[in-house]
């Protein structure tokens, strides 16, 4: 890109008030912007606090096992007997794994009943045996339990949501990013690095949007999001911490220099 004449830092006092304030409004909606992820996705997974389960729950469809499950299937499995490990794995399986934890109308194939006597040997935070696994996977109580009982299944948006959300967030994410960087490049910073950021923005921003139709039929893609979303962002903030600061603080200088 050849040399641009005009720089922010030429203008008048009023104007460079107002190019402030433009920065601010436009860092204030992009923080509110990532607040309303938060807020949208950090439930998927139905636990407080946005996680991987989220983002790949949302945009790629979560289907995996109960830990438990997977434990008295692989490694625990020798140290239960056929009726235990079927009576566990119905419980497990079934609908009703909060009420039947300990229900007492189930006798002796009560889950909390097997679990202390075949698993709390080595499983309980103060445990002689097994190691340190007690202290790591303690199952004392129902709510060492519940987290490892219950197995993940939370499909991806429908379509039609991710079609209109792609809709609008593709052409104000654009128009966000073209008026970030046409105040950007109206800096005295270095023109290559400037130029090199701009491109980077740009190309974070294709990839994130991008992403959310790949990560539909590609899991890894959920990954590609999260760091393109992150590589977006802080390029972003850049750009507009830049600007502010060459506004009040720069130097008028060549665009090659």
């Amino acid at each position: 890109m050849g040399e641009i004449n005009f720089r922010l830092r030429r203008m008048g006092l009023s104007l460079r008030v107002a190019a402030t304030c433009l920065l601010i409004i436009l860092a204030g909606g992009y923080a509110a912007a990532v607040q309303h992820m938060f807020d949208h996705y950090e439930n998927k997974d139905e636990r407080p606090g946005l996680s991987m389960d989220d983002i790949t729950g949302s945009f790629h469809g979560v289907n995996s096992e109960a830990p438990m499950i997977v434990a008295i299937n692989g490694s625990m499995r020798e140290y239960l007997t056929d009726s235990e490990h079927a009576a566990l794995l119905s419980w497990l399986e079934g609908t009703r794994i909060s009420e039947d934890y300990d229900n007492l109308d189930l006798g002796e194939n009560a889950p909390a009943d097997i679990i202390d006597y075949k698993c709390l040997r080595c499983h309980s935070r103060d445990a002689k045996e097994g190691g340190a696994i007690g202290a790591r996977v303690p199952l004392e109580y129902w709510d060492d339990i519940k987290p490892i009982a219950y197995s993940k299944q939370y499909d991806p948006v429908p379509l039609e949501i991710l079609t209109m959300s792609t809709h609008t967030h593709a052409l104000s994410m654009a128009m966000v990013t073209a008026l970030t960087a046409l105040l950007f490049l109206g800096t005295g910073w270095s023109c290559r690095w400037r130029n090199r950021i701009i491109a980077l923005t740009f190309l974070a921003l294709l990839a994130d949007l991008g992403s959310w139709w790949l990560a539909r039929w590609c899991e890894p893609f959920c990954t590609v999001l999260i760091v393109a979303g992150a590589v977006y962002g802080g390029l972003l903030v850049l750009q507009l911490v830049g600007t502010f600061v060459d506004i009040w603080f720069g130097r008028v200088k060549p665009c090659g220099e």
